[in-house]
C-alpha cells in the first residue's frame, strides 16, 4: 500500500489511520500508526480505542479555525465553540422597528422578555426565556414574540445587516443586528401560536408599541417545547 498527497510544500504520506467497525453504521473506532518498510511499503500497525476527546484534538488540528484560543466568555455567554454561539439577553427595554400598514407606531422602546440568541454557521435562531435569571440547561423556551420569526426560532435576515466578523462577532453586535431590522411581517399565523393575545401578534404589538405594558407580559409567551439543552444538542454544542 502507498499512499501520499502532494502539497505545495512537499508531499505528505500517510503516517495515520483511523478504522471504523460496525454493520449498518459505524459504532467503534480504532487509530493506528501507519508504518513504512525499506521499499517504501506502507502498513497498518496495531492500533489503540479512538476517545471523542482525542477525535475532536485530529479535527481541531486539521482545521485552524476550530483551534482553541484563549477568551474571555461574558456572563451571557451559555455556550460557544466552533461553529456556533449561544448566549441570552436579560429582560430589558429596547427600541424596536415595524414596516407594516397593520401597525400603527412605525417604532417605540418596548419592553422585552429575556432571550436566547443561537448563532451557527447555517442559522440564527432565537427564543424567549421566563424570568430574570440567566438560563440553566432545564430552563424551558419559549417562541420568540416577534414578527420575521419562524416557528422553532429561526429569523428571517430580512433587511437586518449581519455583523461582518460572523461567528467571531460579539453577542452585542447580533442583538444590533436583529432589533435594528424591520418587521415586516409575521412568519406564524396559527391562533396563538406566535402570542397568545386576544386580536392576535398585530394587535398586540400596537398595544406595546403605544406603551401599554411596562414590563413585558409573560403570559403571552407561546412554549416551544424545547429547553436550553435540546437547544444545543441540536445545534451540536454543549454545557
Amino acid at each position: 500500500m502507498q499512499v501520499s498527497v502532494n502539497t505545495e510544500e512537499a508531499p505528505f504520506r500517510a503516517s495515520h489511520a483511523i478504522l471504523l467497525y460496525g454493520q449498518r453504521r459505524p459504532s467503534y473506532a480504532s487509530v493506528h500508526s501507519v508504518g513504512v518498510d525499506s521499499s517504501g511499503e506502507l502498513s497498518i500497525e496495531a492500533g489503540v480505542p479512538a476517545t471523542v476527546d482525542g477525535l475532536r484534538k485530529m479535527f481541531d488540528s486539521l482545521d485552524p479555525s476550530r483551534s482553541a484560543r484563549p477568551v474571555f466568555l461574558e456572563p451571557n455567554v451559555l455556550s460557544q465553540g466552533p461553529g456556533w454561539l449561544v448566549w441570552w439577553m436579560k429582560p430589558q427595554t429596547r427600541r424596536v422597528w415595524f414596516e407594516s400598514k397593520e401597525i400603527k407606531l412605525e417604532t417605540a422602546e418596548v419592553p422585552h422578555p429575556g432571550l436566547v440568541f443561537a448563532v451557527t454557521q447555517e442559522e440564527w435562531r432565537v427564543f424567549a426565556v421566563q424570568g430574570r435569571s440567566r438560563p440553566r440547561p432545564g430552563t424551558k423556551l419559549y417562541q420568540a414574540p416577534y414578527w420575521n420569526v419562524w416557528k422553532g426560532g429561526r429569523i428571517c435576515a430580512g433587511s437586518a445587516r449581519l455583523p461582518s466578523a460572523g461567528l467571531q462577532a460579539d453577542p452585542s453586535g447580533w442583538e444590533e443586528s436583529f432589533f435594528s431590522s424591520r418587521f415586516s411581517h409575521p412568519n406564524i399565523h396559527e391562533k396563538d401560536a406566535l402570542v397568545k393575545y386576544k386580536g392576535g401578534s398585530a394587535k398586540f404589538w400596537n398595544a406595546m408599541l403605544s406603551g401599554k405594558f411596562k414590563s413585558f407580559p409573560q403570559e403571552v409567551l407561546v412554549p416551544a417545547e424545547l429547553t436550553v439543552r435540546d437547544l444545543l444538542a441540536q445545534i451540536g454544542g454543549r454545557l
